[in-house]
C-alpha cells in the first residue's frame, strides 16, 4: 500500500476543484450582479479535496461579501510548486 492510500489522501485535480467552487457560488454572484472568472490550469496535488474546497470557497464566498454589485471577481491558478493566488 502506498502511503497517498494509508493517509487517505487522493489525486484531484485542482482546476476542476476550483471550477466546482466557481459554479457553486455562481447564483449568489447572480444576485449582486457580479461576475466570478475563473483562469486555471490543471494540476494534480494530494491534499485533502474536502480541506481545499473549503480554503476555495472561502475565498470565493469573501469576495462576494466585499466586492461591490456589478463588481467582478477573477481567481486564478498557475502550474507552480507553492502558487494558488486568488486576486479581486
Amino acid at each position: 500500500m502506498t502511503r497517498t492510500a494509508r493517509s487517505g489522501f487522493v489525486s484531484l485535480d485542482l482546476a476542476d476543484l476550483a471550477a466546482a467552487a466557481v459554479e457553486f457560488y455562481a447564483p449568489a454572484a447572480e444576485l449582486k450582479n457580479i461576475r466570478l472568472t475563473l483562469h486555471a490550469q490543471g494540476r494534480s496535488a494530494y491534499p485533502g479535496s474536502v480541506l481545499i474546497a473549503q480554503a476555495l470557497g472561502n475565498l470565493i464566498d469573501n469576495a462576494l461579501k466585499f466586492a461591490p454589485d456589478d463588481g467582478s471577481s477573477t481567481s486564478r491558478s498557475a502550474d507552480a510548486p507553492t502558487v494558488w493566488r486568488r486576486s479581486r
